[in-house]
């Protein structure tokens, strides 16, 4: 009976983290920070947490100003490149990034993803979609990324009227528990009268433990007692 209830507990235990986060949904930035007290999201076998966000410029406006605050920053969840729980993402919404000439606005966005139990992150990838239309300036992206016991690495991505093959960047890194995410994405404006920066998206590739689980080698481990121990009934009976 002790055995049972030790392995109730243990199972209870193990299903209480995927329980423990509420799914990322679509929203603003400011609703995922909302989301810091109850230990943020889980999309896919990772939890996104921690969310900070800071706002520069030099053209007069603050994240207090109109459509420049986390309220304004969509955030979206996706799977990219392959659509399945090991390859969780979010893209972020920068289309309200729009200086004056000769201005720029910059987002800063801060994020812990923390693989699920049994997970590992091994990668991650960065994309940028917009274009300079009429005129010219810069968009760029850069991302410090500190995942948990191995070095810090970054990811770069940028593009302008004529440089439009940049707008991508990915890294690999050995297997880590968690990832630190800091993304600095800036908008400056040379002469452009029609641009867009739609969106700045993380993506991130889980791989297995190839160690069995805690719970899982208890379970065997019962699992074996009691074979044991049913067989040696048997042999008693005989």
């Amino acid at each position: 009976m002790k055995r049972w209830l030790l392995l109730g507990a243990l199972i209870g235990f193990s299903s209480a983290e995927a329980m423990a986060a509420p799914l990322c949904l679509s929203g603003s930035y400011q609703s995922y920070m909302n989301l810091n007290a109850s230990g943020g999201c889980q999309f896919g076998n990772a939890i996104f947490s921690n969310f900070s966000f800071a706002y520069q410029s030099n053209d007069g406006t603050t994240s207090a100003s109109p459509n420049k605050g986390a309220a304004s920053v969509t955030v979206t969840p996706e799977n990219q490149p392959v659509a399945d729980d090991n390859h969780p993402g979010l893209a972020f919404g920068t289309a309200n990034l729009t200086p004056a000439i000769g201005s720029f606005e910059d987002y800063t966005f801060t994020f812990t993803v923390s693989a699920l139990t049994g997970f590992f992150l091994d990668d991650a990838f960065l994309k940028m979609t917009g274009a300079f239309l009429v005129g010219d300036g810069v968009a760029t992206t850069i991302e410090t990324l500190t995942p948990f016991n191995n070095p810090q690495t970054n990811l770069n991505g940028f593009f302008t009227f004529a440089i439009t093959n940049q707008k991508t960047s990915s890294v690999v890194f050995n297997n880590s528990s968690s990832l630190t995410v800091t993304k600095d994405v800036k908008l400056s404006n040379s002469s452009a009268l029609v641009f867009d920066l739609s969106s700045v998206s993380n993506d991130f590739s889980l791989v297995s433990d190839p160690v069995p689980e805690p719970v899982t080698s208890v379970m065997i481990g019962l699992g074996l007692c009691g074979l044991g121990f049913s067989i040696r009934k048997r042999l008693k009976k005989s």
